[in-house]
């Protein structure tokens, strides 16, 4: 984390509800607003150049642009490429020029994920998953595929890992009824942040669970009761979001907890296709 991420963070509890919006918007990705005018802040945090002006100054900085330059001044090799890269979608037109743009910002996605995750906070992370009895991924909504990625990866890892559903079906609430200490539960969340999401989540982890948070953003819902918070960028040059760098990390998280039980996972593997082979599964 940054010097201003940090203290964006330590600041935002007693923000107004505006000034968090915005700040949640800088901390989703600091490159795009190093780059970005008042005014083109303020309409992605559907707010008014006005307010970001005074949000920098609820921070300690004389405006936007003095907290834009330090912002600037955290990432100069990476802004002055992006810069080269950056253009607005009037620019990027159709055909190649939206495949170079798109491709170029899942890269940054992928290489901001890993700057944004220590290996203190992922050994946290596969540390509570591999001592867990059993382990709840929850993700509602767009991130719903997210999470059934996760959990299936889980389970060929071989751990007792399943996805928690909508929160009116029956099984979810039966599997929270089972939660105890020494589970654990993922909680992905991405923006816009679905309330079950983060509802499920606090409800797994008010009944033992150890809570490791999967976001977009430090400040998002589902981190408040979280143990561990994971971090991916999703910037897009079009879409609202990328899931470039998602899939990046929750590849990584996996492969940690198979890197932790190598053998066991191995052998789980093996039997697993033995069986898709037996049953017929696989076509081809």
């Amino acid at each position: 984390m940054t010097a201003t991420e940090a203290r964006i963070v330590e600041a935002f509890e007693g923000l107004s509800p505006a000034h968090q919006r915005i700040a949640r918007v800088v901390l989703d990705d600091r490159v795009a607003a190093a780059l970005c005018s008042a005014d083109a802040l303020g309409r992605r945090a559907d707010t008014n150049a006005a307010t970001i002006v005074r949000f920098a100054q609820a921070l300690g900085y004389r405006g936007w642009a003095e907290l834009r330059e330090t912002l600037r001044g955290e990432v100069p090799n990476l802004v002055t490429a992006l810069e080269r890269l950056d253009a607005p979608a009037a620019r990027i037109g159709a055909g190649p020029g939206v495949d170079a743009a798109v491709v170029a910002q899942d890269v940054h996605n992928v290489q901001e994920t890993a700057r944004l995750n220590p290996p203190e906070a992922l050994q946290a992370a596969t540390d509570a998953l591999t001592s867990a009895r059993r382990v709840l991924v929850v993700g509602l909504g767009i991130e719903a595929p997210l999470a059934e990625i996760l959990a299936v990866a889980l389970g060929r890892a071989g751990l007792d890992s399943r996805r928690l559903g909508d929160p009116g079906l029956s099984a979810t609430t039966l599997e929270l009824a089972a939660t105890a200490p020494g589970d654990a539960v993922v909680g992905i969340a991405v923006w816009r942040y679905i309330a079950d999401t983060s509802r499920l989540f606090d409800a797994a982890v008010a009944a033992g669970a150890t809570g490791i948070a999967v976001t977009d953003n430090r400040v998002a819902p589902v981190t408040r009761q979280a143990h561990t918070v994971l971090l991916a960028s999703d910037g897009a040059p079009l879409l609202s979001q990328s899931m470039t760098g998602m899939l990046s990390l929750l590849n990584v998280l996996a492969s940690r907890v198979v890197a932790a039980g190598a053998e066991d996972a191995r052998r789980r593997l093996e039997r697993l296709d033995g069986l898709f082979g037996e049953l017929g599964v696989i076509d081809g």
